[in-house]
Parts: C-alpha cells; sequence; structure tokens
C-alpha cells in the first residue's frame, strides 16, 4: 500500500513540477545525441517513476477527452507527413504536441485533488512570480523592444504577458482559498500579483489585457451561484474595471495605443488582418490536411505576389489560435481540439454544480482556460515551448480534479470505454 501511494505521489507531481520549469522552456542540452528542452525533463521522469515503480490504481480519463486527443494527435500527425517532411517540424511535435499530451496523461491519471489545490496552484503561481520578476529586471535596465515594449527573454512581448497572467487566477484563488491562505502566503501572494499586474502593463499587449479582463469577470462571477461565501461581485467587478481603465489612462497616448485607433495602416492590427488573409487563402487551398506543422513561415512568403507589399516578413505563425490549428492539424486536428476544450468546460462546470470543495481552484480552471481561448483570437498560445506546456498542464489539472479514482464523475456510457 505505501509503495502504490509512493508511485502515485511520485508520478504526479513530478509531472506537475514542470511548471516550475516555466521560466526555464528555452533552454535545450543534448542527451546521448537526442536534443531535449530542459521543461521535458519532468515528464520523462515521470513516466521512469512509472515503469519502474508499482501499479497504482489509476484514474478512468473521460471517452469525450480521449476521443478529442486521438482526433487532433492523428490530424497533427496525417498534416505533418502529407506535406513537405522537415526536422524542423518534427522537433516542433516533440515540445508542442507530444511531451505536453503525455504531460496531461500522467496528470489526469495519477494527481489527485489535493495535488491541484497544493501543486498545480503553488507551480502556476511561484513560475509566473519568477517570470515577472525577472521581466522586472530587464525593466530596470530598459531592456525594452524598439516599441518600448518589455519582452524579456520571451519571443515576443504578448508570449511574455499570457506566460504570467494564469499565475494572477491562481494567486486569487490561493488568496481566497482558506486551506492555501496563511500569515506567510497571503503577504508572499500579494506582493507576486503586484509584480505580475506591473510587467502585464509594460507588455504593453492589448490582446491579453482584454482576456484577463475577460477571466477576471468569469473567475468572480461563475462560482457565485455555487458558493455563498464568494466574493462579492459588484466590488469585484468594479475594482477589474477601474485597474483596466487605469492601464488604458496610463497608456493613451502611446504610439502604438495613436496607430490603433486611428486606423493606422502600419499598425499591429493592420499587420494581423493582412497576416489573417494569407491564412485564409492557405486555408482555402489546403481545407483538410492543413499544411503541416511548422511551415506557415515558408508558406506565407510564398504567398507574397498575391498581395500588396507585407506589414511583416518574420510570421512564424498566423497570429491566430484558430487558424493555427486548422493549418497545422487539418480539420481532424481542431475538431479534436474543439471536443477537448467543450468536453473540460462541461466537466468543470458540472463539478461545480455537483461538489462544493475547491470552488477556487476549479473557478481558476475555467478562467485560465477562457483566458487562452480569448487571447487566441490574435495570437498562437499553444505553439511554443512553455506555453504549449502551460496550456496542457491547465487540462490534466482540470481532468484530475474532475475525475474521481477508479470511475468517471460524468457517469456516461461511452466512459466505461476509456480505461487506459
Amino acid at each position: 500500500m505505501i509503495k502504490r501511494y509512493l508511485h502515485s505521489f511520485t508520478v504526479s507531481r513530478i509531472a506537475i513540477a514542470t511548471l516550475f520549469l516555466l521560466p526555464f522552456a528555452s533552454m535545450k542540452f543534448t542527451l546521448f545525441g537526442y536534443p531535449l528542452y530542459l521543461i521535458e525533463v519532468p515528464t520523462i521522469l515521470a513516466l521512469i517513476a512509472l515503469l519502474i515503480g508499482k501499479r497504482t490504481a489509476p484514474k478512468h480519463i473521460d471517452s469525450y477527452i480521449i476521443s478529442g486527443i486521438i482526433l487532433f494527435v492523428s490530424g497533427t500527425i496525417i498534416s505533418f507527413f502529407s506535406n513537405p517532411f522537415s526536422l524542423t517540424g518534427l522537433g516542433l511535435l516533440k515540445t508542442w504536441i507530444f511531451f505536453p499530451l503525455i504531460t496531461t496523461w500522467l496528470i489526469a491519471r495519477f494527481a489527485d485533488a489535493d495535488d491541484i489545490r497544493k501543486y498545480f496552484l503553488l507551480g502556476m503561481t511561484a513560475s509566473s512570480g519568477a517570470i515577472a520578476l525577472g521581466a522586472c529586471f530587464f525593466l530596470i535596465h530598459s531592456q525594452l523592444t524598439y516599441d518600448g515594449r518589455l519582452q524579456a527573454w520571451y519571443t515576443s512581448p504578448n508570449f511574455l504577458a499570457l506566460a504570467i497572467t494564469p499565475g494572477i487566477m491562481t494567486t486569487l484563488a490561493i488568496l481566497i482559498s482558506s486551506k492555501m491562505r496563511s500569515k506567510i502566503v497571503a503577504p508572499i501572494s500579494i506582493a507576486i500579483l503586484i509584480l505580475m499586474m506591473i510587467t502585464l502593463f509594460f507588455t504593453r499587449s492589448y490582446g491579453t489585457w482584454i482576456a484577463t479582463a475577460a477571466a477576471l469577470i468569469i473567475f468572480f462571477t461563475i462560482p457565485h451561484r455555487f458558493s455563498k461565501n464568494w466574493p462579492a461581485i459588484r466590488i469585484s467587478i468594479i475594482t477589474i474595471f477601474a485597474l483596466f481603465s487605469c492601464f488604458i489612462f496610463l497608456e493613451h497616448s502611446s504610439e502604438k495605443w495613436s496607430a490603433l485607433i486611428s486606423f493606422n495602416d502600419r499598425s499591429s492590427f493592420s499587420s494581423r488582418l493582412m497576416i489573417w488573409r494569407a491564412a485564409q487563402t492557405m486555408l482555402a487551398e489546403h481545407p483538410i490536411i492543413g499544411i503541416g506543422i511548422g511551415r506557415f513561415q515558408e508558406t506565407y512568403l510564398a504567398l507574397q505576389p498575391f498581395f500588396p507589399p507585407y506589414l511583416e516578413w518574420a510570421v512564424p505563425q498566423p497570429h491566430n489560435l484558430y487558424l493555427a490549428l486548422w493549418l497545422q492539424a487539418g480539420l481532424l486536428g481542431i475538431i479534436g481540439f474543439c471536443i477537448i476544450i467543450f468536453r473540460i468546460f462541461m466537466l468543470l462546470i458540472r463539478s461545480l454544480s455537483t461538489s462544493p470543495s475547491m470552488v477556487e481552484t476549479k473557478t481558476a480552471l475555467i478562467s485560465i482556460i477562457t483566458l487562452f481561448l480569448i487571447y487566441g483570437m490574435t495570437d498562437t498560445p499553444l505553439f511554443g515551448n512553455a506555453l504549449a506546456f502551460e496550456f496542457w498542464v491547465i487540462i490534466g489539472a482540470a481532468l484530475a480534479i474532475t475525475t474521481q479514482k477508479g470511475s468517471d464523475v460524468t457517469s456516461d456510457p461511452a466512459s466505461s470505454l476509456s480505461k487506459s
């Protein structure tokens, strides 16, 4: 019995430890001639622990989720091998798809509710806080982009913004949770929250600001019908609007804001419109299998003669999650992704309705997933080392918290087929 407990403990918590490596997601090394990113190491260690340890009573993963993942992976593989082969694309399949999904499976299968409450919330808050702290050093030394935005070591200010904003939700969940909050944790959490808001402002990522505001409103409104002890909605929403009004007031005189509201043809929004038109042309030509993962840049450049002079030339992704999924995972892939997201929301909301425990954690998960989906309208959060792992760990945590050991909480007939 002890060996079984230790085995489950090791597998689930090593997998969740991936969160603590999010600030170092771009670091890589070579092991026996095989390139690995540092963020992939916990998944490998968890698999080793799974292989050498004693079997534990597993959880059954929801059959709809399994079907969605099979469609998503199948679509991505078919799209990749139906287009010109590249080692770069193969590496992206490994880092953006397979390792994150294996991590999801390990967390969903072996983590329990206590793991998610403690280690997921703490891991996400700690990693987001560490990223915000590191980014503030770049800010202090005025290491900004050419247009005055904070980017730190990320490929864009937008990705930096999205890397820290899930931590805002988990930090609030810790502050609200009576089991997590303490005299030591509360002030540290508040300090981390302030650091994250400062970093978020200086990224000047308008898409992330909007997505964060929407996620915060969801965080403070949805649980109210399930818990009488939830913080006052009106005060929370007024605070959110006041905060983001302050952001806009401080930003209103910037060059980026002026270009945006004047509909300048050189603004970032105009650039995105051109990129989206090019992506739609690609979809019209490859609607079923897509163009393959990692091939957007070369396909985009090949279309240049059919459009006015490009506003941007270095465009590795189409600045829209749904276009990116369809293009790089094909029609099967985007259908599978939609099934996963729809089912996750169903499971979380049903769990909120049937179980009054861990309301703050479940709400944080709903808010973070919503954050990714709204942000995905203007960028591609699943296509990057840190963000891919971050998103799929969140999905794994949502599955773990809504599934009871040995049986699926949904009790649908198909769930009996999901023994894995």
